[in-house]
């Protein structure tokens, strides 16, 4: 049951008295600035995602910024670190690129840097490299078997804790 929570006069006349703000106390939030433009900054990231790429000899730029962060290695360029964002907005833009939606890609980007080897993501209705039908499956009899065998050791230790 909720009480009623309506400020009376004499509420407001006091919580004035003591210089209240009736405001929101938080700014207004601000709009997000992407970290790189793409129409603008586009041929200058491909550039270096591709000198990346001969440097490192793959394109795994956010599991190399992770190590950066650790502090486990450093880039040999600073700007290596804008690259993870770099790739995640083309991909994104290669989703609306495929859909049919505007997009900074054409077909001539999407044929070079697929050639540098980035690796898109396969459409919906394309199977995936590992897809097996339940007969080709050779650990399938293995993964029944283990997930019978831990739902046995989850109702021996649920007696377990009962009878304790």
């Amino acid at each position: 049951v909720q009480k009623d929570v309506t400020l009376t006069e004499e509420r407001i006349d006091k919580l004035n008295s003591i210089n209240f703000h009736w405001g929101l106390k938080r700014p207004p939030r601000k709009q997000k600035v992407p970290a790189i433009n793409m129409l603008t900054d586009y041929d200058q990231q491909y550039q270096l995602l591709a000198s990346f790429k001969e440097e490192y000899g793959h394109l795994k730029v956010s599991k190399m910024l992770q190590e950066w962060v650790k502090g486990e290695s450093e880039p040999s360029n600073k700007e290596y670190k804008r690259l993870p964002a770099f790739v995640a907005a083309i991909k994104k833009e290669h989703d609306a690129y495929r859909e049919g939606k505007p997009s900074i890609l054409n077909e001539e980007r999407v044929e070079q840097l697929t050639a540098l080897g980035i690796r898109w993501k396969k459409p919906l209705n394309e199977p995936r490299k590992n897809t097996r039908s339940k007969e080709e499956d050779p650990n399938r009899e293995t993964r029944k078997r283990r997930k019978t065998d831990e739902e046995a050791g989850d109702s021996a230790y649920e007696a377990t804790a009962v009878n304790i």
